[in-house]
């Protein structure tokens, strides 16, 4: 599968996220790395959702992971990250999210 998707995104756009995605799924994190950086320099819209993937936990504890959130903007241990989480999760009830000063959100 990896082999197709490599000969296909030099024969048309096949966004590097999805590569990454495969190599984290076999625990290559050097590739699934260099394919996330492929992605974060496309701007893929999908790195967004980094953090709360679960198909990202196999990589979850390398450094280089950590570094990449940072880079996309996503803070990676704060009540600030887990507000974001629920804010998504809850798109109606933001209001009511944003106006709850102290809320413990963990």
């Amino acid at each position: 599968m990896i082999d197709k998707l490599e000969v296909a995104s030099k024969q048309s756009f096949v966004p590097a996220f999805f590569v990454a995605l495969v190599y984290a799924g076999l625990e290559d994190n050097d590739h699934a790395f260099s394919w996330l950086e492929k992605a974060y320099q496309e701007r893929f819209n999908r790195l967004a959702y980094l953090k709360v993937l679960a198909l990202w936990d196999p990589i979850r504890s390398d450094p280089r992971f950590a570094d990449l959130l940072g880079r996309v903007g996503i803070p990676v241990n704060s009540l600030e990250a887990n507000w974001l989480i629920v804010r998504h999760a809850h798109c109606s009830s933001s209001v009511l999210l944003d106006s709850y000063e102290g809320a413990d959100f963990a």
